[in-house]
């Protein structure tokens, strides 16, 4: 599910003469969310924004009005790196730090855009982040507890930590977030793309479509053994940043980490046989 809205110089603005077009009023800025009902996540896709208009609140607006938008859901959004070459990494500390000051932290999660299309099943982008809107940090974090309706209307995967988890404390510089929340929001991303089906019959039909099964994807394969592994470990969470950027991408070291673990498995594999 999809909406947009925008931002329109008004035929009756002087300032904005240079900005219109004959009689109709043109776009200055805009900002598009995706909703995703299986995993209950809320993607803000773009924020944009003419040169001239920058600096001025108007992302502040936009973000406002794509959090209405998104009201009562749990919001997770991504970002690129520095690394994904649209603009000099310069542009990317600036769009990163305007992220934050809007409200929006790091998730230390494996994350790459999933493909948009069936042609290819590992056909992910990988240089991207994936950030959460928590407008909270480490001195201030205590306080979200105590502003329920707002962390209930707009954080929700931490407004519903148990009351007694020791997961914030004074001197740390994140909080957690249960790992089912990326997981299922990567998930459900795929299904939106490959299908929702996963019985037999209907992975049959796929093939026979030549449609993959995403569950083959590499990307996929790395998310699923991360969060099998948090939750094998007890823990079950992964951190959520308070901390300014520049952000750092975890997926390199946890990629070579997943690497090592199927080859210990393939060797422990063959000790058996």
């Amino acid at each position: 599910m999809s909406m947009y809205g925008g931002l329109y110089a008004p035929k009756s603005d002087q300032n904005a003469k240079s900005y219109s077009d004959g009689n109709k009023p043109v776009i200055i800025g805009g900002a598009a969310v995706e909703y995703y009902k299986k995993s209950r996540v809320g993607l803000l896709s773009y924020v944009v924004l003419r040169d001239e208009f920058r600096g001025c609140g108007l992302a502040r607006y936009l973000h406002g009005e794509a959090l209405s938008r998104l009201e009562n859901l749990a919001n997770v959004y991504e970002t690129n790196t520095a690394e994904a070459g649209d603009v000099s990494p310069e542009q990317i500390l600036l769009r990163h730090n305007s992220l934050y000051n809007l409200g929006y932290r790091l998730v230390s999660f494996p994350y790459a855009q999933p493909p948009l299309t069936t042609e290819d099943v590992d056909g992910s982008f990988d240089e991207v982040v994936l950030l959460t809107y928590f407008p909270f940090d480490e001195n201030t974090v205590r306080t979200a507890r105590n502003v329920g309706e707002y962390s209930m209307r707009y954080c929700q995967w931490f407004s519903q930590q148990e009351a007694s988890s020791d997961a914030v404390t004074e001197s740390r510089s994140s909080t957690q977030m249960n790992v089912n929340i990326p997981f299922l929001y990567v998930e459900d991303f795929y299904q939106s793309v490959f299908g929702y089906d996963t019985n037999d019959d209907s992975e049959a039909k796929k093939v026979e479509d030549g449609i993959p099964d995403y569950r083959t994807a590499k990307y996929y394969k790395l998310v699923h053994w991360f969060s099998r592994h948090r939750k094998g470990n007890g823990n079950g969470s992964v951190n959520v940043s308070l901390d300014r950027p520049p952000w750092n991408d975890c997926k390199e070291i946890l990629g070579n980490e997943y690497e090592e673990s199927l080859a210990l498995e393939g060797t422990e594999d063959r000790m058996r046989k």
